[in-house]
């Protein structure tokens, strides 16, 4: 990792240090190799959250882990970055200013695009998280969440082909 990724990534973790994401960016470089885990290295990760911080963090511990990261602040970047560049899996917050997520998820799943998504959001309800999934997402995790099951998610996801990807419900 060059220089700067590591003082973006030492910035972010000090930054979520006192926050509900106390997490080790440490122990997400390790996730997924010291279990035996299956990696799916180079696979590309489209992580759309408006918080920048968060943003960061998630996007440098899933490079930790191998992969690439493509981000957007908002609904409309989400939807153009997933609609004009190839993403493996698609991370979501629900409350993505301009166009909320299950909006973008529902334009995307319109178009014909599989892509296996999950939502990542504060958003937790039950009726919610069900609204969420039948919007066509196929993973659903609440904030605060452990950085090692949002890995594991991915991991999973990732390994999913796009022809499985859940449709939208009616």
């Amino acid at each position: 990792a060059s220089s700067g990724a590591g003082a973006k990534m030492a910035a972010a973790h000090d930054a979520l240090a006192e926050g509900p994401y106390p997490r080790s960016l440490a122990i997400a470089s390790r996730c997924g190799t010291e279990f035996g885990e299956v990696q799916m290295p180079g696979a590309v990760i489209l992580v759309a959250e408006d918080d920048d911080i968060l943003r960061a963090f998630i996007a440098e511990a899933l490079k930790a882990n191998g992969y690439a990261v493509r981000e957007a602040p908002d609904g409309p970047a989400a939807l153009d970055v997933a609609s004009t560049d190839h993403a493996d899996v698609w991370i979501l917050d629900r409350n993505l200013p301009g166009l909320d997520g299950l909006e973008v998820l529902r334009t995307l799943r319109g178009r014909g695009l599989r892509t296996p998504a999950m939502f990542l959001t504060a958003i937790s309800g039950l009726e919610e998280r069900v609204r969420g999934l039948d919007s066509g997402a196929d993973d659903y995790l609440a904030k605060p969440f452990a950085l090692e099951e949002l890995l594991a998610r991915v991991r999973a996801l990732a390994r999913r082909p796009a022809a499985l990807a859940a449709d939208v419900l009616t």
